[in-house]
């Protein structure tokens, strides 16, 4: 159950957390991560994906440096998340009685994820690199190591930029999304016309 905000100050952090999440979407609507980096356009595939961008904004926005403010909006961002989520797996079908399943499932999976890409970021790219194909490609075959090297790179990216997040970045609703730029061909010969 979700309890939403009754002061102004409530209110405004979730209207911030709100436009953050549309970002995180938009960013992961990007038709390179589905054609170039092969991520399956499925529930599974899109879920994967938000969970790698807002996971790890969540995780940044929770880190006491950003201070109080920042955290109590990773908290609102999360709760977004998961408002929209539900709306999603209800209109795909899923009853009452399995909602709560789901939720929790998908709560748990999008923690997880945020941790174990930042371990395995620091542990180096070979453990980045089996992070993200059990996880943002666990529902498909294993991709080749060209694409996996592009995925890691751009997870690599996403955690630079939100690292540059300031106090003020995160009061205006500032994301360091990084852009996609692949220079070698796609995996079919075709140039990749990622900006």
């Amino acid at each position: 159950m979700y309890f939403f905000p009754i002061t102004s100050a409530g209110r405004a952090r979730r209207k911030l957390a709100r436009a953050l999440y549309e970002s995180c979407i938009a960013q992961s609507r990007r038709p390179e991560f589905y054609t170039h980096l092969g991520i399956p356009d499925t529930f599974d595939g899109r879920f994967e994906l938000i969970a790698l961008n807002c996971g790890m904004l969540v995780e940044r926005l929770s880190q006491k440096e950003l201070g109080k403010s920042a955290n109590k909006l990773a908290q609102a961002l999360f709760d977004e998340m998961f408002l929209n989520l539900e709306l999603i797996i209800r209109e795909i079908g899923i009853g009452d009685l399995g909602v709560p399943r789901h939720i929790k499932r998908m709560m748990v999976a999008l923690k997880g994820r945020a941790i174990a890409y930042s371990e395995a970021l620091d542990q180096g790219s070979e453990a980045a690199r089996e992070a993200l194909a059990r996880n943002l490609y666990g529902t498909v075959e294993r991709p080749a190591e060209t694409i996996l090297t592009d995925a890691e790179a751009y997870l690599r990216a996403l955690r630079s930029g939100l690292a540059q997040m300031t106090e003020a970045d995160c009061a205006g609703g500032q994301i360091n999304f990084p852009q996609l730029q692949f220079d070698r061909t796609k995996p079919d010969g075709q140039e990749s016309k990622a900006a």
